[in-house]
């Protein structure tokens, strides 16, 4: 079950499976190419969504993955983010792990020399900063599990708009 698919503009294509090939199997997340096998990415369990960005501005796409899915979400799932260096993804680095939350059902990036992500678990939202030691974690709002988070860039700011009555506008940046 490729729940998310992602080209990586040069005939290849990331694929993120909640499901591997057996009932109830862990997925993965494995790159599809027109010239060979799939190559199959070190994950932990299901992948519920994946975005392309360059991260560190090498001029190289790169990859944010949450994985840690499992059929048992609500006692076994784990909501965790984990960069994939492109271009060939070897390297990974596990960003962050969200305790109190199962899933993150969406990933935001805003580019640029310091990047800034947002990760909507299925309870709060985040933003993530690098700072010295890796990423910095801040939780700036109670959601619902079913919010389709989008960004508002504006001139100089940049919102996370959240459906509700009333609707919200985050903002994102300090």
């Amino acid at each position: 079950m490729g729940l998310r698919q992602v080209p990586l503009g040069d005939g290849r294509m990331a694929v993120g499976r909640l499901y591997g090939d057996e009932p109830r199997s862990h997925g993965d997340l494995r790159i599809q190419s027109p010239s060979g096998p799939d190559k199959v990415l070190p994950s932990v369990r299901g992948v519920r969504t994946l975005v392309r960005a360059d991260i560190n501005q090498d001029g190289h796409v790169d990859l944010l993955s949450a994985d840690g899915w499992h059929y048992r979400y609500g006692s076994d799932a784990r909501a965790r983010l984990t960069l994939y260096l492109g271009p060939d993804f070897e390297q990974r680095r596990a960003i962050a792990e969200f305790p109190g939350e199962y899933t993150i059902n969406w990933i935001g990036v805003i580019e640029g020399e310091h990047p800034t992500l947002l990760a909507a678990g299925n309870k709060h939202l985040h933003r993530l900063q690098p700072d010295q030691l890796g990423w910095r974690v801040t939780t700036l709002a109670d959601i619902k599990e079913g919010d389709n988070i989008s960004l508002w860039r504006a001139p100089g700011s940049v919102h996370a708009l959240i459906p509700g009555q009333p609707g919200r506008a985050i903002s994102v940046l300090d």
